[in-house]
Formats: C-alpha cells, structure tokens, sequence
C-alpha cells in the first residue's frame, strides 16, 4: 500500500512540475536540393566554373497539446574552394503560429554561389577562387530558447548542438563575403 501511495505522489509530483514549466516538443527536418551549373573550357589550360544553389523543405512540426510560436532560422554554409573554414553566406527566418500537434511547412532558397578552377598544363599550377555550398542548419526557437534544430552533416549537427560553438559560426555571418 505505501508503494502504491509513494508511485502515486511521485507521478503526482511529475505531472505538477510537467504543468508548470513545460518544455517545449518540436521537431524539425528538412531536405535538400542543389542546383548546380558547371562550364568548363580550355585548350593549354582546364578552366571550370561552378555555381551552387541550396534549396530546402522544412518540416516543422509540434508535439505539444497547446499552441505555440516558434522562430525558424535557417542559415546555408560554405567554405572556400582554395580551404579554409566554414563560414554562413546566407540566411532567413520565418515566425510561425504552430497549432496543437501541427506542422508547418516552408521552402527557403539561398543565393548562387560561385567558384572557379584553373589548372595550367604547362606548369601544373591550380588556382582556385570563390566559395562552395559546404550545407545548412536549422534552428526552431520557443520564447527565445533554442528547442530543435537539424543540419546537413554530423559534423555540422555537432557544432550547432553546443552554444559556443554555434555562437561562433553565427558570427561568421557579419563577416562572411561568398
């Protein structure tokens, strides 16, 4: 009986502290498309051009049993096509109304981005300049707290998991020219 009594208090206890801060339940995905152009030309030399686009579909969808606002910020990553680090050449974000158990779907498309090779035969040098489509990010935030997010690759997903890390790459975004 006080076993009964105690489990009873215990998932009483949970439920009360589950209704007076509840922790959002969101989930976003999203799925990519790039568009790309190349061109290539040369007879002593190998010149190619390259230009990139990055199409999402995001999917944000609540768990919750109450209706929320949430922020959906998307931010698109490259890196220089001579190496360097990854830098944000674009982004956006969407304020959005989720409905009990809803979902919301948007598409956001980034600029176009550009690079080019030269390689020269007589000599073997290759130069390379402008910027490549590295991936993206996505981050859905509730009353100013980041609650879901998704990204391209792991490595990616781990950056944006920590908030140093995450601080970091956001700044690049004031500082970053494709």
């Amino acid at each position: 009986m006080r076993i009964r009594w105690s489990i009873c208090l215990l998932l009483l206890s949970c439920f009360c502290v589950g209704a007076a801060t509840p922790r959002p339940q969101i989930q976003v995905t999203a799925k990519r498309r790039t568009d790309s152009d190349g061109r290539g030309s040369g007879y002593y030399d190998l010149y190619k051009t390259k230009e990139q686009k990055q199409v999402l579909d995001i999917t944000v969808r609540s768990l919750d049993r109450v209706p929320r606002e949430c922020q959906v910020q998307w931010y698109f990553t490259a890196r220089p096509a001579a190496g360097g680090e990854r830098f944000i050449y674009d982004q956006g974000s969407s304020a959005h109304a989720m409905s009990a158990t809803g979902a919301t779907n948007l598409t956001a498309t980034s600029t176009t981005l550009r690079s080019e090779k030269s390689q020269f035969y007589g000599d073997g040098r290759v130069r390379r300049s402008g910027s490549e489509v590295e991936g993206y990010f996505v981050l859905v935030g509730v009353d100013g707290q980041v609650v879901a997010t998704t990204a391209s690759t792991r490595p990616l997903q781990q950056a944006v998991s920590n908030p140093k890390t995450l601080q970091q790459l956001l700044d690049t975004a004031n500082n970053a020219e494709p």
